[in-house]
């Protein structure tokens, strides 16, 4: 039997608690504590996966126990969803700001929270999928661990979770053509574990470097265009240390050349067409493509439409047409899971 996701939750209100009880018990192993103090006592015996949090309580509240978890090295990657009835937007970025992972308003909807907590139970895995992978191929995975805890930090889960989607689904509609021979099950495999890692370099840069709004100068930008050789040396450095880690040469690859373009215009070594590995191209179509359905809070969501009709029209010259021809064939299932990303985003604001 699969291991069965553990839940904790935090509130002072025993009925609040027996709501959270009967919605979850059946499926996920549940504890449940009315108290911070004893939540951080619990969790430190048996990190919970999901930590239904309250915010007002006594002692320590509800954005004294997030910060605690996510400063603690063996609880940082518990997702905490914070369930208050604190609805003012100072109050969700309050807990946002604290490390929390999702913030829902009571009265909630059970469905709703359900489906939360089943969202933030996949963004986890993508973390603990390569940790787990890491330990049973190469028994060294002290440096690897903490390469993945940083990129953590400075990548969004949820990016991270779109491109390992993106790169699949697209990866998969070219193998139909038989031209792509390249592209078998060990291909698909090596690239769900490896794209993730396709920024890891940006750990190297510093912070006000990667949240600068502003237009970044010309040696700003060159600064930031050197992640591509950072994460290219990170990651052959694990491949010699971790040689039965079979994706690590992919994702060296994609971190130093998912920036190239088709037609030689990319950085940092200015490849073109099939100079570039098959990976690399993949990565930059769906990272791009990422990019632009992305909104930043309080924006209307872009449409996949029309950024699908810019990447194929006005900047095609950047992509592979073999791919660009992909795109259009599994349009619909990216759209799919881009619109289900910016609806769940949205309904966070």
């Amino acid at each position: 039997m699969p291991p069965v996701n553990r839940i904790l939750a935090v509130d002072d209100n025993p009925i609040n608690l027996e709501i959270i009880k009967e919605l979850f018990a059946a499926e996920f192993e549940l504890q449940l504590v009315d108290n911070g103090k004893d939540a951080l006592k619990v969790a430190q015996e048996c990190p919970p996966d999901v930590v239904l949090l309250d915010v007002m309580m006594p002692d320590l509240n509800g954005y004294e126990v997030c910060s605690h978890f996510k400063s603690d090295p063996t609880l940082r990657h518990s997702q905490v969803i914070m369930v208050s009835a604190n609805t003012e937007l100072q109050d969700r970025l309050q807990g946002y700001q604290t490390g929390a992972d999702d913030y829902v308003t009571r009265p909630f909807n059970p469905d709703e929270l359900y489906a939360k907590v089943c969202v933030n139970l996949r963004n986890k895995s993508i973390f603990d999928d390569a940790r787990t992978q890491i330990e049973d191929f190469s028994g060294a995975t002290a440096e690897v661990l903490e390469l993945l805890s940083n990129l953590d930090q400075t990548e969004s889960g949820k990016h991270l979770d779109r491109i390992r989607i993106y790169s699949r689904l697209l990866a998969s509609e070219l193998r139909q053509d038989s031209a792509c021979s390249e592209i078998d099950e060990a291909f698909l495999r090596k690239l769900e574990q490896a794209s993730p890692l396709h920024d890891v370099g940006k750990i190297a840069l510093p912070d006000e470097l990667l949240n600068k709004k502003e237009k970044l100068t010309s040696e700003e930008r060159s600064q930031l265009e050197r992640h591509t050789l950072i994460g290219h040396d990170i990651l052959k450095g694990l491949v010699l240390k971790c040689p039965r880690t079979d994706f690590f040469s992919m994702a060296a690859e994609i971190a130093r050349w998912h920036h190239e373009s088709f037609d030689g215009s990319g950085y940092p070594d200015g490849l073109r067409k099939g100079e570039i590995p098959l990976a690399a191209r993949i990565v930059k179509l769906v990272d791009v493509f990422d990019a632009l359905t992305t909104h930043e809070p309080g924006a209307a969501p872009p449409d996949p439409v029309d950024v699908r009709d810019y990447l194929t029209g006005q900047v095609a010259s950047k992509f592979d047409p073999r791919l660009l021809d992909a795109m259009l064939n599994c349009f619909d299932d990216l759209r799919t899971v881009c619109q289900m990303y910016q609806t769940e985003k949205s309904a966070n604001l």
